[in-house]
């Protein structure tokens, strides 16, 4: 089974077992862990090493972590027992995404060759709320000057991309063809 699926199963525990206030109390918290992971290279190699015993990593974050929610000290208790520690940033993505979706949010990526003005923002909000049923729409504007114009949007499951730049490779492949 991947990573990413059981990160899933663990992220959907954590949150079931939450009240809707605690949910958001352990994404915070969780949030924070994940800011630690990506800052600190040896925490995050301590969680990988497989020669370090469990009970010394369960007793490492147990000790760093000592002021998160109660849920989250015994999941990562559970992963250090099962030896699937190392999971603990794809569990933490997982439950944002969770989160994310039960409050009817959604992160959108949109990647263009120059920034967006606020109405161009406004108008790609109001474009996907109308096709989706998300409540709130979480957007994301990321400069591509490969692009050459026009935009690459991305959330969830699905791509629309509009770029100069596909469209070029586009009329590349159908000129090699013919």
């Amino acid at each position: 089974m991947s990573q990413v699926k059981i990160a899933r199963r663990y992220a959907r525990a954590l949150f079931i077992s939450c009240s809707k206030d605690e949910q958001t109390t352990v994404l915070n918290d969780l949030i924070h862990i994940k800011n630690i992971l990506e800052k600190n290279l040896t925490f995050q190699q301590l969680l990988n090493d497989a020669s370090v015993s469990y009970r010394s990593k369960w007793t490492a974050l147990s000790q760093i972590f000592i002021k998160t929610s109660p849920n989250i000290n015994k999941v990562m208790e559970l992963m250090c027992m099962k030896r699937r520690e190392f999971i603990l940033p794809e569990l933490i993505t997982a439950y944002e995404d969770i989160y994310n979706q039960d409050r009817g949010r959604i992160h959108v990526v949109v990647k263009s060759s120059i920034p967006m003005d606020d109405t161009l923002q406004q108008e790609i909000i109001s474009i996907i709320k109308s096709a989706h049923a998300f409540k709130e729409i979480l957007l994301h504007n990321e400069i591509d000057t490969t692009l050459m114009g026009g935009f690459v949007i991305r959330f969830g499951d699905l791509l629309i991309d509009t770029s100069i730049k596909t469209k070029l490779q586009q009329i590349k492949q159908e000129f090699n063809i013919a």
